[in-house]
C-alpha cells in the first residue's frame, strides 16, 4: 500500500521503511499507545494460563482491556 504526505495541495509519496523485528514494533506502540489508540498501557509479555500477550492495554472509554499482538509481515525480496 503507498502512503503519502499531503502538503496543502500536494502530495509526495513516503517511503516504507519495514521494521525488522516484531519487538521494533512493540516497543514503538507500547511507548505511544495514548497517542496512537487512546489506550492505557498495562503491561508488556503478560501472560494468563500459559498463553502470552504481547500487550495488554485499558481503554477508559469502554471500560475493558485491550490485547494487542503484533506481527511483521514477510515480504519477498
Amino acid at each position: 500500500m503507498n502512503l503519502f504526505q499531503l502538503h496543502h495541495q500536494d502530495m509526495k509519496e513516503i517511503r516504507e521503511i519495514p521494521f525488522e523485528k516484531e519487538k521494533d514494533i512493540q516497543h514503538l506502540c507500547e511507548k505511544n499507545l495514548k497517542q496512537l489508540l487512546g489506550l492505557k498501557f498495562i503491561a508488556s509479555e503478560f501472560r494468563v494460563a500459559g498463553f502470552r500477550i504481547d500487550t495488554l492495554a485499558f481503554d477508559d472509554q469502554t471500560q475493558s482491556f485491550v490485547i494487542i499482538e503484533y506481527k511483521t509481515r514477510n515480504i519477498p525480496a
